[in-house]
């Protein structure tokens, strides 16, 4: 009899909680959504999808942290987090965005200054602005034929985010390398050129977007994940 009754209860939790389910996936998002991201992501990439998202769903707000700091979703009450790379905590669940390329950079008043490399071999004799993350500054760049080639580097400048990298670049500073979304706009101007376009960074990544492990995501949360998954697929 007992183990009746538990099941029942049981039963009744799970009825309850479909139909809590069915009605908040009914409801249009609304609410505050905290999200956040690192500043050079926050500026390429979140700031239109935030806008997209606030366009199609006039009900929600959003509020965002944009720092370079690993923020503690849970800790911190925050929704979700746009990171780069391989989800290490296994308490997160993440939902892979769209994939980031890196390649190289340089501006035309660089290229001016400096002859044009035409192999990764010619990169030994040109100046850089690098990643601080980069070990020993050695960078291993790949072609479309799985080629790969490793290039030492002489960093100029030294940098722990793309976006100061890339306005030093901008500069003319030296060769960068740097993720193809955030120089689309200077490539459509020509401030920036992209140097050897048939090498980039070796080593595949991707952006995803990632909230703590829980049964059911809140609706406005929800709305904002499938938005941005919908948005990247078009974009392909």
């Amino acid at each position: 009899g007992e183990v009746f009754f538990k099941r029942c209860v049981h039963a009744l939790e799970e009825l309850k909680a479909g139909f809590s389910e069915v009605r908040v996936a009914q409801a249009r998002p609304q609410g505050t959504l905290k999200i956040t991201s690192a500043v050079d992501v926050a500026h390429g990439l979140l700031i239109p999808l935030v806008d997209a998202y606030l366009s199609k769903y006039p009900d929600v707000r959003v509020e965002l942290i944009v720092t370079n700091r690993v923020v503690d979703l849970v800790g911190e009450g925050v929704d979700l987090a746009f990171r780069g790379g391989e989800l290490e905590d296994s308490s997160l669940v993440a939902r892979k965005i769209l994939p980031v390329d890196i390649v190289l950079w340089a501006s035309k008043a660089y290229l001016k200054q400096n002859l044009e490399p035409r192999h990764p071999k010619d990169l030994a004799k040109h100046t850089w602005v690098l990643p601080t993350m980069l070990a020993d500054y050695e960078l291993s760049l790949s072609n479309a034929q799985q080629v790969r080639v490793k290039v030492p580097m002489q960093a100029r400048v030294g940098v722990d985010d793309f976006e100061t990298l890339k306005r030093f670049v901008l500069l003319g500073r030296g060769i960068g390398p740097i993720p193809t979304f955030m120089c689309e706009q200077e490539l459509k101007k020509g401030s920036l050129v992209q140097v050897l376009p048939s090498w980039s960074v070796s080593g595949s990544s991707h952006f995803s977007l990632v909230y703590p492990a829980q049964r059911f995501v809140p609706t406005h949360v929800r709305a904002f994940i499938d938005l941005a998954l919908s948005l990247s697929l078009s974009n392909k």
